[in-house]
């Protein structure tokens, strides 16, 4: 490129870690989606199949059995090219579109609260006051209900506040109705 069109700023402190963002690439297992439904999901949140889809569809958990049933199927991956300019990582995949979702392996997302290695894992199912369109989100608690224990997620940090943690993924199983087939 020419010198007049080349990009003339860099980030001098560029994010350490986005939503979605995989820790390593050593040991994951990916699988395309598609998007059902008709909302958007950002990256980073948790995904679950439903009865009446296509076998190769995801969306947003709305029920415990989204998450603590085979009906889980994991974490959206970021997809840099998706990305804005400034970092900005909330674009999220829209009805319809290929996601990339991590079954196993290990991911960057966004805790609604302080959480340690030691806690239970938490997916958000019903959105929060406000509008929040959140579920899919983790957090250390039910919150009156509202979240559900999931069985495969594993805290790898520590946060004193909700914003990004490292989260371990172990959902090895399909979409099947007969229970866990490994």
């Amino acid at each position: 490129c020419n010198m007049a069109d080349c990009p003339t700023t860099v980030t001098r402190a560029p994010a350490g870690a986005y939503r979605g963002q995989l820790l390593n690439t050593r040991r994951n297992r990916i699988e395309s989606k598609v998007v059902a439904g008709s909302a958007t999901i950002p990256v980073g949140r948790f995904v679950c199949w439903r009865p009446g889809d296509d076998e190769d569809m995801v969306r947003k958990p709305t029920a415990a059995g989204d998450v603590n049933t085979n009906a889980a199927q994991g974490v959206i991956v970021l997809d840099v090219m998706r990305m804005s300019d400034d970092g900005n990582v909330g674009l999220g995949i829209a009805p319809k579109e290929m996601a990339a979702v991590l079954r196993q392996g290990e991911i960057w997302v966004f805790a609604e609260t302080a959480v340690d290695p030691n806690d239970a894992v938490f997916v958000r199912i019903t959105e929060s006051t406000g509008g929040a369109a959140d579920e899919g989100q983790f957090r250390n608690d039910a919150d009156g209900g509202e979240a559900t224990a999931t069985p495969g997620l594993d805290f790898m940090s520590k946060t004193s506040a909700a914003g990004l943690v490292r989260l371990a993924v172990n959902l090895p199983w399909g979409a099947v109705t007969a229970g866990p087939t490994s």
